[in-house]
C-alpha cells in the first residue's frame, strides 16, 4: 500500500507477466521478457534482475499492515514483559526491537524467555526481556507487520470498495519510475533509522530490504517509518 504523501513525476503502464495474477501496491517490480516482450513482475531477490520501480495501482484491501511503536519502557519487575498493541505475524525474524540508545535488542528464535543480556523473547504479542536489561532504564522501539482488522482498513484506506486490479482485468499496473513513494512493503527487520543507507534491494515478493541479495534500488531514504506515519519513504531515481 502507498500512503498519501507518495509523489510520482514519471510513470508508466506496463505489461505483467502472464503468471502473475495480482501484485500489491508500493512493492518493488523487476523487468522480465517473456514472449520476447519486456514486461515486469515481483522481485525474487535475485542478484541479477533489474529494477523498474513500484507498483501503483487502484485500491486494495492490504492483507497485512506495519506498525512501529516507539517509548515502550521495559518494566524492572519480572516477568520483564512489554504487550505489544497487536500481534506480529512473520516470527521473530520480521520484527526489531531497538533500544533508544541506537543499538538493536536481538530476538532469538528459540522457544521460552530471553535468557542472554541484549536478547528479548517473542511471544505472541509480548516481548520478554532479560533480567539485566530491564534492570536499568530501557527505552525500546518495535516495529513488526500485523494483520489488519476492517478497521484498521478503513483508517488507512478509507471507505470505498475495492474493485478488479488492472492486473486481474487488463494485466498490467502502473508504475512509478521516479519519485517519492511512501510505501508499507518493507522489510521491518532492518534499521530504516541508520545513517547513510545505501544498499537498498527489492527482496522476494517485491519487500524493500537493506542489503542482501536482489535487484539493486537507485535512490535513498527519505523517512524511517514512525508510529504515527508506519511508512517507508523512498526517493526513486
Amino acid at each position: 500500500m502507498l500512503f498519501q504523501r507518495t509523489r510520482h513525476f514519471d510513470t508508466h503502464e506496463y505489461p505483467v507477466l502472464s503468471s502473475v495474477t495480482s501484485l500489491v501496491e508500493g512493492s518493488g517490480l523487476v523487468q522480465v521478457t517473456e514472449s520476447s516482450i519486456g514486461k515486469v513482475s515481483n522481485g525474487t531477490g535475485a542478484d541479477a534482475e533489474k529494477f523498474v520501480g513500484v507498483a501503483f495501482s487502484m485500491m486494495d484491501t492490504p492483507a497485512t499492515l506495519k506498525a512501529v511503536e516507539e517509548n515502550l519502557v521495559v518494566p524492572t519487575t519480572s516477568p520483564y514483559t512489554i504487550t505489544l498493541q497487536r500481534t506480529p505475524v512473520g516470527g521473530a525474524t520480521s520484527v526489531r526491537v531497538i533500544n533508544q540508545t541506537g543499538s538493536t535488542i536481538n530476538i532469538p528464535t528459540q522457544a521460552g524467555a530471553a535468557g542472554a543480556q541484549n536478547q528479548v523473547q517473542l511471544s505472541g504479542a509480548n516481548l520478554v526481556f532479560n533480567a539485566t536489561d530491564a534492570a536499568t532504564p530501557t527505552t525500546v522501539n518495535v516495529y513488526y507487520s500485523y494483520t489488519p482488522t476492517v478497521g484498521d482498513i478503513q483508517q488507512w484506506v478509507g471507505d470505498g470498495i475495492p474493485g478488479t486490479t488492472p492486473v486481474a482485468f487488463l494485466q498490467t499496473v502502473g508504475v512509478i519510475r521516479r519519485g517519492e513513494v511512501h510505501t508499507d512493503q518493507f522489510d521491518a527487520s532492518a534499521d530504516w533509522t541508520a545513517q547513510n543507507i545505501a544498499n537498498i534491494k527489492v527482496g522476494t515478493s517485491g519487500v524493500f530490504q537493506r542489503g542482501g541479495t536482489g535487484a539493486s534500488v537507485t535512490g535513498y531514504v527519505l523517512k524511517a517509518p514512525t508510529a504515527d506515519v508506519p511508512f517507508l519513504g523512498l526517493f526513486i531515481q
